[in-house]
């Protein structure tokens, strides 16, 4: 779960891989991210390119998975990291976008 945009695959660019200082290197959604951390997910068939900030995660989906959690973008945890991520994508991408809390399963 995380809260952030999907801006669309069109945003993504194989280029940006080969780069030395890499945003996909650098935000890399992989075994060491955790929550707080600022993500970028790319499904690798192009229906989504997602950034965002990092809720709650469960990489090996046993257990007791994931948290309830009440979806609820009024309390300040919500508006500070959405301001986080907003601020990134506009800084990133020059877009003005409203984050979002999106539950989802990602496989790296």
């Amino acid at each position: 779960m995380l809260i952030g945009c999907n801006i669309g695959p069109e945003y993504y660019s194989d280029e940006e891989w080969g780069k030395e200082d890499s945003l996909y290197k650098k935000y890399d959604f992989n075994r060491k991210s955790k929550s707080g951390d600022i993500v970028i997910l790319d499904d690798g068939c192009e229906k989504y390119f997602i950034i965002g900030e990092i809720v709650q995660i469960d990489y090996d989906c046993e257990g007791t998975g994931l948290e309830m959690t009440v979806i609820d973008e009024s309390t300040e945890k919500f508006k500070n990291a959405a301001q986080r991520v907003k601020s990134f994508i506009q800084d990133t991408y020059n877009l003005d976008v409203e984050p979002k809390y999106i539950v989802l399963t990602h496989h790296t």
